[in-house]
């Protein structure tokens, strides 16, 4: 038989650049070889469109920074109400938001919340986390997460393993702009 899709899916399997498609920071590259996007430290890349309720996957290759591993990770803004170039954890981001703070080598993936009050008056608020039963992310590996979002309960998985627990979200941020926003040097695709 045949299924019904409702809403908009955008899919972007990093295989060709589509940067146009984004709202990007300067510093974005395109590695149509190995189907990646990289950049430049704390640059962010946002999708033009706003996405709520659905299935977002993406892949965390931390590539540097080896030295000190726990500094090398990703901020993955979602529901975010703007798309902007700025970091996502500054106290000038303007327009709440969720996003996920991924670190290289860790059992734990944490949401946090921008309030996006802009003006140096914007407050960062760790929300919630998701643990793994092992490290994820290392240096020099490539990591697939996928995160669900239904009902405002949040999922997530690395490489199809789930994490022991999931995340209600209850700041009242039901759709919004997905992005990037890598700390050092990491790619995402």
């Amino acid at each position: 038989g045949t299924q019904e899709v409702v809403g908009t899916t955008f899919i972007d399997d990093c295989q060709w650049d589509r940067r146009a498609e984004y709202v990007a920071a300067a510093g974005w590259t395109h590695n149509a070889a190995n189907g990646y996007y990289s950049n430049t430290y704390y640059r962010t890349l946002f999708t033009k469109g706003k996405y709520g309720d659905g299935t977002y996957e993406f892949r965390f290759h931390p590539i540097a920074s080896p030295t000190s591993p726990g500094l090398c990770g990703m901020h993955v803004p979602f529901f975010s109400q703007v798309a902007s170039t700025s970091f996502v954890d500054s106290t000038s981001w303007e327009g709440a938001s969720y996003f996920l703070d991924i670190k290289a080598g860790s059992k734990i993936v944490a949401i946090n919340y921008n309030n996006g009050l802009g003006g140096g008056n914007s407050v960062v608020s760790y929300f919630g986390a998701f643990t793994f039963a092992s490290a994820i992310g290392s240096v020099g590996t490539s990591t697939k997460f996928r995160l669900e979002i239904s009902g405002n309960v949040a999922r997530l998985f690395a490489n199809d393993v789930e994490a022991i627990n999931t995340v209600t979200l209850t700041k009242g941020l039901t759709e919004g702009y997905f992005g990037f926003c890598s700390k050092y040097a990491t790619t995402a695709g």
